[in-house]
């Protein structure tokens, strides 16, 4: 059923879209709960369904087609309550490997820290960069992450396992590239993650640039190719990959890959497309912080502030980017590790001096004032502000503003 601002022709909300969803998943299921300041569906039996990303999407969508997708999250819904098969030959045949983000699931971990049960890691493998493989049950409806306690019930090898589900997605329709023009091509599928076919090599092969083909997983359900010897091409995939990662639902990574010897390998592009790789990377790295911040400042408490990775441009007009964040005298930070830090002072007037510098020059000056934590990305804990001498000796490396 449609909120009525829809009925009116108004954009729905998030809270319209959440109240929805809750319905629908109480009609299958009375236990579900919504949690507004995650804005998530939770069910006791362990599943988190997120609604930022499928808001974002529901909202992008037409509107004659958005009763369909409210269908496939019903459906969604009724698959997260589920279990994944004790019975290794019930559950052997809809395993999958999927490509996913090495920091897709830290939110959630951090969430957990101050509950009594810790979050169950799953089972996974390292791919290149910050791309993992990740093993999946599908319910037909909704992949659920399989915790490692399966695997001794299941009586089978992190090994073994892995064989079965790249034979399961290798036997799965094959899919196709679809040209978007400039040299670049998009995988179309009839599944939703394909992004993980580039595990299939007789996918890679049907590019016509196959030898010299490099993919980008930019977000779940995008798998992004071109020519990695052609520069044009390459700009022109990361002119897409920016707009998938600000404006599609789940962004997964800046990351370009290359198959070398079998092997996926990071690709880092040379000259000034290596300036643009670096910047959808940045975009990449800010939604990662910017997803893990409402739960590390919701851990911490008001004791401590959690920076912000905020983005900013190098020149105007050029489309590269900086990273910066604050560190303010008198506030307990959390900083993340971005190229620039603006140093905010207080004036007798109530204004601040910022000084805008290096990321490089502050450890060489203030490294003593940053303790490294265990949070992944990293984040630096300071405390205290840098002395009078080390603030001069900052402002002959960086930019004074103010």
């Amino acid at each position: 059923m449609l909120s009525w601002r829809e009925l009116l022709g108004m954009k729905p909300r998030l809270e319209d879209f959440a109240r929805v969803l809750l319905n629908r998943a109480r009609s299958l299921d009375d236990q579900w709960r919504y949690d507004v300041e995650k804005a998530a569906l939770h069910h006791p039996r362990g599943a988190t369904i997120n609604l930022t990303n499928m808001f974002l999407e529901y909202l992008n969508a037409r509107r004659a087609d958005r009763k369909h997708l409210l269908l496939k999250y019903e459906s969604m819904l009724e698959a997260g309550a589920k279990e994944i098969p004790k019975l290794w030959g019930m559950a052997s045949q809809h395993i999958y490997p999927v490509v996913r983000s090495v920091y897709d699931r830290v939110s959630l971990e951090i969430s957990s820290r101050s509950g009594k049960m810790p979050l169950q890691r799953t089972v996974s493998w390292p791919l290149c960069a910050d791309i993992h493989l990740r093993l999946v049950f599908d319910h037909g409806h909704a992949l659920a992450h399989v915790d490692e306690t399966l695997l001794d019930t299941w009586g089978q090898t992190a090994d073994s396992i892995r064989m079965k589900a790249l034979q399961n997605l290798r036997a799965l329709e094959r899919p196709h590239w679809q040209l978007l023009g400039d040299g670049v091509y998009q995988i179309v599928s009839a599944v939703s993650y394909e992004e993980s076919f580039l595990l299939v090599d007789a996918v890679i092969d049907a590019l016509p640039f196959a030898a010299t083909a490099v993919v980008m997983p930019a977000n779940r359900g995008v798998l992004l190719s071109c020519d990695g010897s052609d520069d044009a091409a390459i700009r022109s995939l990361l002119a897409h990959a920016d707009r998938s990662l600000r404006e599609a639902p789940w962004p997964l990574s800046g990351t370009l890959l290359q198959r070398r010897n079998g092997e996926w390998i990071e690709f880092v592009p040379q000259g000034d497309t290596q300036d643009l790789h670096q910047s959808v990377q940045r975009i990449s790295m800010a939604v990662t912080y910017s997803d893990q911040q409402t739960a590390l400042q919701e851990h911490l408490g008001e004791d401590v502030f959690v920076a912000t990775y905020s983005l900013m441009s190098k020149r105007e007009g050029d489309g590269g980017l900086w990273s910066w964040s604050t560190w303010t005298e008198g506030v307990a930070t959390l900083l993340p590790e971005t190229d620039l830090v603006a140093l905010g002072r207080p004036k007798p007037d109530g204004s601040h001096n910022l000084l805008l510098v290096p990321w490089s020059a502050l450890i060489a000056t203030c490294g003593h004032r940053m303790r490294a934590t265990s949070e992944f990305p990293a984040r630096f804990a300071v405390d205290g502000f840098p002395s009078e001498e080390e603030w001069l000796s900052l402002t002959r490396a960086g930019e004074l503003i103010g």
